[in-house]
């Protein structure tokens, strides 16, 4: 969508899993992949940690992909520090 220079609503999971990415755009995210995390949120929070710390980081940003706002939270709150 911001890549792509037009910018919108985060698309639902349906709209987003029947999307038809152009070369250009696969090209771009396969240049993005390295500093995507997946996986369950104690999965993630190692990954996140770990990166943090090879690059000396003493905080980090974390986005999310869900259209749903209470989904977001929940998937942020799960990262959270413990």
């Amino acid at each position: 969508m911001l890549l792509t220079g037009k910018p919108g609503r985060m698309p639902t999971l349906e709209q987003a899993l029947a999307y038809e990415f152009s070369p250009a755009e696969m090209q771009r995210l396969a240049t993005m992949a390295p500093n995507a995390f997946v996986g369950t949120a104690e999965t993630v929070r190692e990954l996140v940690d770990r990166f943090a710390d090879s690059c000396q980081a003493d905080e980090v940003m974390i986005t999310t992909m869900l259209a749903n706002p209470a989904d977001r939270l929940r998937t942020v709150e799960a990262l959270a520090p413990r």
